[in-house]
């Protein structure tokens, strides 16, 4: 399901989604999950649509509890509660100058290996000092120049990025790509003369 926020109130229906997915473990608990919404609860779904709750559109009521209150759905902000594909391709939290909450590392390959890769690329899982220094393993520092960085001047701000007219040209964007490839080929390069 990915990310569920679920207050007290909601006690019954997560009981009964509980209830469903042991009856049938070969279920999908997504499917269950949306089953038990869509039925409404103690009295079925209404074929009347159902307003919003006042003031935020996003809420919308889907289950009623034995006592006859109405549970609301919605969903989560997806800057702040991003899918792999909106944290790591979209960048959407980025462009919107926010810090996500949460990150779901879908949208990618490799089981729990590829996740923890992924999360590595966007410096957000930090490895141990060990997991770098074994015996065929060449580390290296990458060089960054600020000049090449931020060709146009500028001071970033906090989230690293600089007004629109001091952003990177495609021709300086690729001066920085290849001053990073050129340091990556001669690193590949030593750790093959030294069978790392």
């Amino acid at each position: 399901i990915g990310y569920i926020f679920v207050r007290a109130t909601a006690v019954e229906f997560v009981k009964r989604w509980s209830k469903a997915c042991h009856r049938d473990p070969n279920a999908w608990d997504q499917n269950l999950f949306k089953s038990i919404l869509h039925s409404g609860g103690r009295r079925g779904r209404s074929s009347a649509p159902t307003a919003a709750k006042p003031g935020n559109p996003r809420l919308q009521p889907m289950f009623t509890t034995s006592e006859g209150r109405q549970l609301m759905v919605g969903v989560l902000p997806v800057s702040l509660f991003a899918s792999g594909h909106t944290h790591f391709v979209s960048r959407m939290a980025h462009l919107m100058h926010t810090t996500p909450y949460m990150v779901h590392t879908t949208f990618q390959y490799g089981g729990a290996q590829g996740k923890r890769h992924r999360l590595r690329e966007g410096m957000m899982w930090e490895d141990g000092p060990e997991y770098y220094a074994k015996p065929q393993f060449l580390a290296y520092e990458l060089d960054l120049p600020y000049s090449l960085v931020y060709p146009n001047g500028g001071k970033p701000g906090s989230d690293g990025t600089v007004p629109f007219g001091q952003r990177t040209t495609v021709e300086q964007h690729f001066a920085l790509v290849h001053h990073q490839l050129r340091q990556l080929r001669n690193a590949l390069a030593l750790a093959q003369a030294t069978g790392r």
